[in-house]
């Protein structure tokens, strides 16, 4: 089955929607660059004539109730993903632009999602700089202060997730998000605590580097407390965890 694709609003309203629409029913995904894959997902990079670089998300394997889901007329993890993307960047979160939705279907119900956002030169993980020593704290704390501000609560967030191309810095991987209203503390400080702790377990950081980290995050939010709140919350996702296997 062909994929129906769905231009997010804000490139649905552009003069050249058309022919993007156009580009895209046409695409040929096999001849993207590969550049990430983890289980039941991929990240392409592909060059299109309207959009220039793109970056193609795919969602495979679904479960069955996601597929059946979508028979019964609701929506797969990955559309609401998609969906979640396109309201935290309206609001101005620092998060990549989406630019269209495809979906393939067969006759059992969803088969593949696809997510289609801008793409960002030259990106390397949180993960990444912190191995290398190259980490503004300052920086990174206000950027992820200036989401939860805007009630943003990723709600899976970790260092793999926090990307910086040409020196800004940026949040992906919505498919846990949440966008409310205003600033959410206890939300915020969670997802804090899975950057933290994300970063001791891949062994990017020692303990005297999360401290910085969480200290600064704290100073940035004027909000001292965050310094005892935060390592609690990280024991408490290790709880969680444990009693999960």
């Amino acid at each position: 089955m062909a994929i129906v694709w769905t231009l997010a609003p804000a490139i649905a309203e552009t003069p050249n929607a058309e022919a993007i629409l156009t580009e895209l029913q046409s695409l040929d995904l096999s001849q993207g660059e590969e550049v990430y894959r983890i289980r039941h997902r991929c990240v392409s990079r592909i060059s299109l004539t309207s959009l220039g670089e793109i970056a193609v998300k795919e969602i495979r394997h679904l479960r069955w109730k996601q597929r059946f889901r979508w028979r019964r007329g609701g929506q797969s993890k990955g559309e609401r993903e998609f969906t979640t993307s396109v309201a935290a960047h309206a609001k101005g979160l620092p998060t990549p632009q989406p630019l269209a939705l495809g979906l393939r279907h067969d006759r059992i119900g969803l088969q593949r999602v696809y997510q289609v956002y801008q793409w960002l030169p030259h990106a390397e993980t949180l993960t990444d700089c912190v191995r290398r020593g190259d980490v503004p704290w300052e920086s990174i704390a206000s950027t992820l202060w200036h989401g939860a501000q805007l009630g943003l609560v990723h709600g899976g967030h970790s260092s793999e997730n926090f990307l910086r191309s040409e020196d800004q810095w940026w949040v992906i991987d919505l498919a846990e998000a949440q966008v409310h209203d205003d600033y959410v503390r206890e939300g915020f400080v969670r997802d804090i605590a899975r950057i933290a702790r994300k970063l001791l377990r891949e062994q990017a950081a020692d303990q005297a580097v999360i401290d910085t980290f969480i200290r600064t995050i704290a100073h940035v939010a004027h909000d001292d407390l965050m310094q005892e709140d935060i390592p609690k919350a990280m024991v408490r996702l290790l709880d969680e965890a444990s009693r999960k296997r």
